[in-house]
């Protein structure tokens, strides 16, 4: 078994010459699945926080009108725009489980030696509707773990970390089955997988230094780095292993 240091390195020498379209292909998910919210701002709390410094009222409004912006019109438009926010909101969490299966399949490509391409991003929304379910379901589990405390709902994470990858490999399985066996394939593992996410921590210290640029090369880094793990827990051969692992097998035999 590799420690985090082997992880990383064969993540490193996995995206030599692939950093660009790596980081593409990163940043087009994020800009998919996790951006559409960022319009929604309460000017009224920026307005406010803006009277307390400046210990006046309508500073941040004297301020704009500065710089030629009518903060009221700015109000008026964004809050216009708030239908639209949300129909982008509802199309980011529709979106989400076939991207996530997107980014597995692009990063287990890259692991494995084959061709990967921007269009791997976008090839699986053949599952869109099993992503869905998958994601649901999944973020069901973790939120009803959380409940207990925070530990159990990040144990819940790790314990189904890897069950996109398995739907990405396996589309005939049902969504039940990939949760049961990441849980299984995960048994005794997630500390390792902890440790490879925490090996991460000062690139991540270096990103927040950068002002985030630095996200840009890192979001590829752990992204390879997971998908090596998750191809060593699957014995595939690109990691040394012999191929042996048959998903429907093992789930069947863990359901029973």
């Amino acid at each position: 078994m590799r420690n985090a240091s082997q992880f990383r390195q064969l993540a490193r020498n996995k995206l030599a010459g692939k950093w660009g379209i790596s980081i593409l292909v990163s940043l087009v998910a994020a800009v998919l699945t996790g951006l559409t919210l960022s319009l929604n701002i309460d000017f009224s709390s920026i307005n406010d926080l803006f009277n307390k410094v400046f210990g006046k009222p309508d500073a941040i409004n004297a301020f704009l009108a500065q710089l030629g912006v009518n903060m009221r019109a700015l109000s008026f438009t964004l809050r216009a725009m708030r239908p639209f926010i949300f129909m982008l909101s509802v199309a980011r969490f529709l979106l989400s489980g076939a991207i996530m299966l997107g980014l597995c399949s692009y990063y287990t490509g890259l692991i494995r030696g084959h061709e990967v391409d921007l269009n791997t991003l976008f090839s699986k929304f053949r599952l869109f509707g099993k992503g869905l379910l998958l994601y649901l379901y999944t973020s069901l589990l973790i939120f009803a773990w959380s409940l207990l405390f925070v530990v159990p709902g990040i144990v819940a994470a790790y314990r189904y970390s890897l069950a996109f990858y398995l739907l990405t490999d396996n589309p005939d399985m049902g969504v039940a089955e990939c949760v049961i066996e990441s849980k299984r394939l995960m048994l005794g593992h997630k500390g390792r997988l902890f440790c490879l996410n925490l090996s991460f921590i000062g690139w991540g210290i270096l990103c927040a230094l950068s002002f985030g640029i630095g996200y840009l090369w890192l979001k590829p880094y752990m992204g390879a780095a997971s998908a090596a793990f998750y191809l060593e827990r699957i014995a595939d051969p690109a990691m040394g292993g012999n191929g042996s692992w048959n998903g429907c097998e093992q789930a069947e035999f863990e359901r029973r």
